[in-house]
């Protein structure tokens, strides 16, 4: 108005949920997804008054969810981060785009989601933590055999073992083979393993 400036200002909020005001400049935090009509009414000292209402859509983020980052990566394998809740996704280091990221990192790394649902946006940081690696170390008493012989393999560096062919899981095998034999063993720390042939 060419009156005068506003002195006073009434605020309503109308939508999934509603306020009201009586500042210049209140703040309202949306926190429900829905159709707000908020309506001013401002009026002058002399008492001359002005109505403005707008319409607002307010949407909600996206509810990320990040699967395949709880376990530790064991070297060299990598992971594949299988990212849901949204339509658009980009990670950051590197700026790559889609739902699925797969990464091999060498050391402890934190990858940054940003996730776009078409209206919201939202983020996240996925860390990826590196498994200890295995010192699979192993030991023969005799790697070359005559018929009816028998030699110790001897595994350290694990907490568990597999030996094949034999399906041992103990850390030491006495082996009787009949022809040339390759074995197989695998030590396992609990989180990450190493294997030899």
């Amino acid at each position: 108005s060419s009156n005068g400036s506003p002195t006073n200002w009434n605020w309503n909020v109308n939508g999934p949920t509603s306020g009201s005001y009586s500042v210049a400049n209140p703040n309202y935090n949306f926190i429900t997804a829905g159709i707000y009509t908020i309506t001013l009414l401002a009026t002058s000292s002399s008492s001359l008054s002005c109505t403005v209402t707008k319409t607002l859509e307010i949407g909600n983020s996206p509810t990320l969810t990040v699967a395949g980052a709880g376990t530790p990566v064991c070297l060299p394998s990598g992971v594949v981060l299988s990212a849901s809740g949204a339509s658009s996704y980009t990670w950051l280091p590197g700026n790559y785009t889609g739902s699925l990221l797969s990464v091999f990192p060498t050391n402890n790394t934190a990858y940054i989601l940003n996730a776009n649902n078409g209206m919201c946006y939202n983020s996240t940081t996925v860390n990826i933590t590196i498994g200890p690696a295995v010192q699979l170390n192993l030991s023969t008493t005799n790697n070359t055999l005559c018929p009816g012989n028998s030699a110790t393999i001897t595994a350290t560096g694990g907490i568990s073992y597999s030996i094949n062919p034999g399906n041992i899981t103990a850390s030491t095998a006495v082996v009787s083979p009949t022809f040339n034999t390759n074995y197989t063993i695998t030590a396992y720390n609990g989180t990450c393993y190493k294997t030899s042939y």
